[in-house]
């Protein structure tokens, strides 16, 4: 299996940061319970991997804390690092591809189902083999005060 570990890398903090974002349960509430189990499966797939490296550690760390777009960046950079690794580097991938691979659709349906709660932007960013892999961010978006008029 001939694996973009870019774009793969790139999916797997995009598929995880809702559920970092919203938490567990709140995640399943707006998910669905086998994209809940999915994403935890997933997230503790990365945990493991990146037990012990100090650097994986805090990355992951500070995108649970703060999901901004430089967090997220750096633990993408961290996974794409993994994914690479020798010897176990392709195995990995092969652990995790499919994960990701089930949870973009389960995000995209359940995003759209929200009925206009949340905004949906996805990217093609390459190929995970024979299949394409899209980047889907999810963001809940923010309602507008109505300004009061004063006469």
């Amino acid at each position: 299996m001939n694996i973009d570990v870019s774009a793969l890398a790139t999916g797997v903090v995009a598929v995880l940061t809702p559920y970092l974002v919203k938490g567990a349960s709140k995640f399943a509430e707006e998910f669905g319970k086998e994209a809940y189990e999915k994403a935890g499966v997933l997230l503790a797939a990365l945990r493991r991997r990146l037990a012990g490296k100090p650097k994986g550690e805090q990355a992951l760390a500070n995108c649970e804390a703060a999901p901004t777009p430089e967090n997220q960046t750096a633990l993408a950079q961290v996974v794409k690092g993994e994914l690479v690794a020798e010897p176990d580097g392709a195995a990995f991938a092969a652990e995790i591809a499919p994960l990701v691979e089930a949870l973009t659709p389960l995000l995209r349906a359940a995003a759209t189902a929200a009925g206009g709660q949340f905004m949906i932007s996805a990217e093609t960013v390459g190929a995970v083999g024979p299949h394409a892999q899209a980047t889907i961010h999810i963001t809940e978006k923010t309602r507008r005060r109505k300004r009061r008029r004063t006469e």
